[in-house]
C-alpha cells in the first residue's frame, strides 16, 4: 500500500533533519581534519563514509520486486509514466507551477550553501567561523525540516501560506548574504538554513498531495531534473560573476534572491487549500 501524502511529507521530514544534521556534523569534522592534517584528510574520510554507505545500500532489496511480490498491480513503464506525468503537469491546478518553484529554489539554495564558504572567507571569515555557521545552518534546517515536516502531515495544514513566507524569507537572506558585512552575512546564513529546511517539506507533502496516485515518484523527481538542468548554467555562471566582477558577489545574491521571488509567483497564487485528495489526471 502506498503511503499516503500526509506519511510521505512526515518522513521526508524525517529525511531532510537526517541529512542537515549529518551536514552539520560533516561541518564540524570537515573543519577539525582540514585544520588539524590538511584538505587531502577531508576527501580521504567522504571516501570512506561513502563506501560504507555503499555496504548499506548494496543489501537493500529491489523495490519493484517487493511491489510484484506483494501481489499488487504491476507499475507503469516509463514511457506511460512520463506521458501519465505530462498529463497530470497540464491538468492538475498548480501542479506544473509548484514543480518549476521547487527546481529553482533548490538550484539557488543549493548555489548558496556550495558558494557560502567562499563568500564568508571573502568577507574576512576564519575556517573555524566557517565551520561554525556551516553547521548551524544545517542544526537550523534539521529542526526545521523535522517539525514542519510534522505539521505538513496534518489535514488543513496551511501549505501556500507556509511557502509564500518561507519564499520571502530565502530571498531576503540570500540578498543579506551577498549585502551584509562578515557578521550579518554569517548571521543570514546560518537562519537561510531553516528557511531553506521548511521549504522542501512542505513543497514535497504539496507534490505529494497534488500528484495522482500512479506518477507521483516521477512528478517528485521532475524538480531534481530541473534542479539538474539549471546547476549545469547557475553555478558556473554564479562563480565566474563572483571570481572576476567586483559587484559580483552582492549582484549574484541579489539575483538570487529577485529570482526565487520570481519563481515563487508561478505556483504560490494558484494552491489554494491543499487539503484535498490528489486529483486524477484525467478528472
Amino acid at each position: 500500500m502506498a503511503p499516503s501524502p500526509g506519511d510521505f511529507a512526515r518522513f521526508y521530514g524525517r529525511v531532510l533533519a537526517i541529512t542537515y544534521a549529518s551536514g552539520a556534523l560533516g561541518a564540524v569534522a570537515g573543519g577539525y581534519l582540514a585544520t588539524r592534517f590538511g584538505w587531502t584528510a577531508v576527501y580521504m574520510a567522504a571516501g570512506a563514509v561513502q563506501l560504507a554507505a555503499l555496504v548499506v545500500v548494496w543489501g537493500l532489496p529491489e523495490p519493484s520486486r517487493v511491489h510484484e511480490a506483494s501481489g499488487a498491480a504491476r507499475p507503469l513503464g516509463m514511457a506511460a509514466r512520463l506521458n501519465a506525468m505530462a498529463a497530470a503537469l497540464r491538468q492538475v491546478r498548480g501542479l506544473s507551477g509548484l514543480v518549476a518553484f521547487y527546481g529553482v529554489v533548490s538550484v539557488f539554495v543549493t548555489t548558496n550553501h556550495l558558494y557560502g564558504q567562499t563568500t564568508l572567507a571573502h568577507k574576512g571569515a576564519s575556517i573555524l567561523l566557517v565551520t561554525a555557521v556551516l553547521a548551524g545552518s544545517n542544526v537550523f534546517g534539521a529542526l526545521s525540516s523535522w517539525l514542519v515536516g510534522r505539521w505538513a502531515s496534518r489535514p488543513g495544514f496551511p501549505v501556500a501560506r507556509v511557502l509564500r513566507a518561507a519564499t520571502v524569507l530565502v530571498a531576503a537572506l540570500l540578498a543579506a548574504v551577498g549585502a551584509l558585512p562578515l557578521g550579518g552575512a554569517s548571521a543570514a546564513f546560518v537562519f537561510d538554513g531553516a528557511a531553506d529546511g521548511t521549504i522542501e517539506p512542505v513543497a514535497t507533502a504539496a507534490l505529494s498531495r497534488l500528484a495522482p496516485d500512479a506518477v507521483r515518484a516521477t512528478v517528485l523527481s521532475a524538480p531534481d531534473t530541473l534542479f539538474s538542468l539549471g546547476m549545469v548554467v547557475i553555478f558556473p555562471m554564479a562563480g565566474w560573476l563572483m571570481a572576476t566582477r567586483e559587484w559580483g558577489i552582492p549582484f549574484t545574491y541579489a539575483a538570487m534572491g529577485a529570482l526565487v521571488l520570481v519563481a515563487g509567483g508561478l505556483p504560490l497564487p494558484r494552491l489554494g487549500r491543499m487539503d484535498r485528495p490528489a486529483s486524477s489526471p484525467t478528472a
